[in-house]
């Protein structure tokens, strides 16, 4: 069975909001290549007695579980916007409803907030919640249709998009990139 090998190593800060970081982690980092299709949270999410499933993941993925962002901060909130993957020849965004899918939280609430104080669920705002400070996804994010073939390296990026917020409604970009090789073990 072919794998893919995840390296990743990296420390994550924010940038104006000096003494404010957030940490990322996965793992573990060696994840088997799965030539099969598969079905995102999302698809799952959207399936019903009415709609079938749609496997929306193509041959040649690989499920990235065990990712958690940490914000330890209860008067500022990280919200994260988006994840870009990008690697020799490949890219992918995973962002809106396919990023908030990925906690149940992140999905009830509309948005994918890490720290920060009580806030109002985003698609109601008579409702309240406390945001974690620490958030791990409850669903494996997919990076789908990858080159098959002879045993290769591709080293790449992985990035978080988003912004740091505080209870005065100040905000500030955040954006974190972090280095990310994938190793395809041949035949």
């Amino acid at each position: 069975m072919k794998k893919f090998l995840f390296a990743l190593v990296f420390t994550i800060s924010s940038g104006a909001f000096a003494a404010e970081k957030f940490d990322l982690t996965l793992s573990p980092s060696v994840v088997p290549a799965i030539r099969s299709t598969a079905m995102s949270c999302l698809a799952k999410r959207n399936a019903g007695p009415n709609t079938p499933p749609v496997y929306d993941i193509s041959a040649n993925y690989a499920q990235l579980r065990g990712l958690s962002f940490s914000f330890p901060n209860p008067d500022k909130a990280l919200v994260i916007s988006s994840i870009d993957v990008k690697l020799d020849g490949y890219s992918v965004t995973i962002a809106g409803d396919a990023l908030n899918c990925l906690n149940n939280t992140w999905y009830q609430t509309g948005e994918a907030v890490v720290g920060g104080p009580a806030r109002a669920v985003y698609s109601d705002n008579s409702k309240v919640y406390e945001p974690k400070q620490t958030v791990a996804i409850e669903f494996p994010l997919y990076l789908s249709s990858l080159p098959a073939g002879p045993a290769y390296q591709k080293t790449g990026t992985m990035t978080v998009y988003g912004q740091y917020e505080n209870q005065a409604g100040e905000v500030e970009a955040a954006q974190e990139t972090v280095p990310l090789t994938i190793t395809w073990r041949g035949q």
